[in-house]
């Protein structure tokens, strides 16, 4: 097993999480890389952290099936050891009018967003010895503590989450610590490459927007901070003033 011990990182083929798996792997995490259909990317991910003397695995899982998903990846995770971090990053983005929104699009949204880590964390605590502490890290978003006029079935999903993140952190206390970051302007969506640069312009305080290298930092502070469970960081720029 790598000296700090087994990650799990859910969407960590693309964007923010393969940031992450890559942050974690220096940091002497083995690493299993989750992927819903960018296999090429997620193998990138890999070759790169063992190509640095790093352990890491793929696993392909469609979160839209959350029960099924969950045991597929945290099985895996046992074939690199014992997981004890969880990192939560996977999400559907999408946004509709309300006059076009399905109980499709609810559903899917629901299922991956907030129904998926319940049962990820279900499977994690399962097999984390009695002797381990554990720890669980979901990528929020600033919607989800203050609802825009934007994206209403994505910011209830994420809500969700948020209500998530502050039960577990009291059912799951004291072997496992459970927190959340959530994240404003920090890589903009596929075909809107201006959409932060407009945003910091108009909306951010500090008039410019994250790199996925603020949400490592952010992220390491919580995994290094043994007295922090429950705490929701706003990685906003100010914009959730």
């Amino acid at each position: 097993m790598a000296a700090g011990g087994v990650a799990i990182v859910t969407g960590a083929a693309r964007r923010i999480g393969r940031e992450i798996a890559l942050a974690l792997a220096e940091d002497g995490y083995a690493v299993l890389v989750h992927y819903g259909s960018s296999e090429a990317s997620a193998l990138e991910v890999v070759e790169q952290i063992r190509n640095k003397g790093g352990l890491a695995m793929t696993v392909s899982a469609d979160l839209a099936e959350p029960e099924l998903s969950a045991t597929r990846i945290c099985d895996a995770a046992c074939e690199l050891g014992s997981p004890t971090l969880l990192i939560n990053s996977a999400a559907v983005f999408e946004d509709l009018p309300l006059p076009q929104i399905s109980p499709r699009h609810c559903l899917e949204h629901f299922t991956v967003n907030a129904i998926a880590p319940i049962l990820l964390a279900r499977e994690f605590v399962a097999r984390l010895p009695a002797s381990a502490a554990g720890q669980i890290i979901s990528l929020l978003d600033w919607r989800a503590l203050h609802p825009p006029t934007d994206h209403l079935v994505y910011t209830a999903s994420k809500a969700a989450l948020a209500s998530i993140t502050l039960t577990l952190a009291q059912q799951l206390a004291p072997q496992i610590r459970v927190n959340g970051i959530a994240l404003g302007a920090i890589l903009a969506p596929p075909g809107r490459a201006d959409w932060h640069q407009q945003r910091a312009a108009e909306q951010i305080p500090l008039r410019r927007h994250g790199t996925p290298r603020d949400v490592v930092s952010a992220l390491r502070f919580l995994i290094s901070n043994d007295f922090m469970s429950g705490e929701i960081l706003q990685l906003t720029g100010g914009e959730h003033l």
